[in-house]
């Protein structure tokens, strides 16, 4: 059974459940005068967030008159009456009243070219201050990435030739050996893919021909596997030496003859 109510904002008479009259609900006869009603009561000093109305303040740059809330006052805000007279304001300060004042500046030598320079001590502490451009920042990391510095320097063997012997044809001997599979990841290479690999062992280019270290190979997958191994490099010489000679006795590629045999086909066509 309903019961009979009075809305509360334009007098009309409707029948609600006894249980919403119990909750507190019940007061009006649809969201719209629910709606008007609310937006009566929260105007002004009816509102949760009511501070005292509006204040009347005086622009600290141009010197004109501006309302700003109450509660903004009281944080701090209503000093300028706008973003252009703050920034105004904000330019003519300079030295240690400035807010981003942080000790001054100091007289530094830029580690790349020698040249004196001005920053501000506090980008000096948090390890800036180097150097004195863009430019040169950037040409003394190229150096340590790419130079003598880098970790993995190898006294600049990646500019030396690769031994005459050390052809396709004789990088598809070694691939053939050991069954066309990358041996760091076991990739099975097949048809459209990169080709894989071949791998100097002992990071000789010239093992092939050299008779001071013994040519050791293997296949591996073009990209990831192949850039791993430039990394930590004794690891990776000894992990496949101990590969090449636990797996498969000490060999690592066809000879011509047995090329010819797993191909199947005539030594011409080699």
């Amino acid at each position: 059974m309903k019961v009979k109510r009075v809305c509360k904002e334009c007098g009309k008479e409707f029948f609600v459940k006894p249980s919403m009259v119990k909750n507190g609900r019940g007061n009006y006869c649809s969201k719209e005068c629910m709606g008007k009603s609310y937006s009566k009561l929260r105007t002004g000093s009816s509102n949760p967030s009511w501070s005292g109305g509006k204040l009347k303040c005086l622009c600290k740059e141009c010197g004109k008159e501006f309302f700003v809330q109450a509660n903004l006052v009281k944080r701090g805000y209503g000093i300028y009456c706008s973003k252009e007279c703050m920034c105004k304001s904000y330019s003519k300060i300079r030295g240690k009243f400035h807010p981003s004042w942080k000790d001054g500046m100091q007289l530094q030598i830029c580690e790349r070219c020698g040249k004196q320079f001005m920053v501000q001590k506090r980008l000096i502490k948090c390890g800036f201050g180097r150097f004195c451009s863009n430019k040169c920042r950037g040409d003394a990391y190229r150096e340590l990435i790419y130079g003598a510095n880098n970790p993995n320097w190898n006294g600049g063997s990646s500019f030396e030739p690769y031994c005459f012997k050390f052809n396709e044809e004789f990088r598809e001997r070694v691939r053939a050996f050991f069954g066309y599979v990358c041996q760091k990841c076991d990739h099975i290479w097949k048809l459209g893919e990169k080709r894989l690999c071949v791998h100097h062992v002992n990071y000789r280019k010239d093992s092939c021909c050299s008779e001071e270290v013994n040519p050791l190979f293997v296949p591996v997958c073009f990209g990831s596997c192949h850039i791993l191994t430039n990394y930590n490099r004794g690891h990776w010489e000894k992990y496949f030496t101990d590969l090449i000679n636990d797996k498969f006795g000490g060999k690592c590629y066809f000879t011509k003859e047995e090329f010819v045999v797993f191909k199947g086909c005539s030594e011409s066509e080699v």
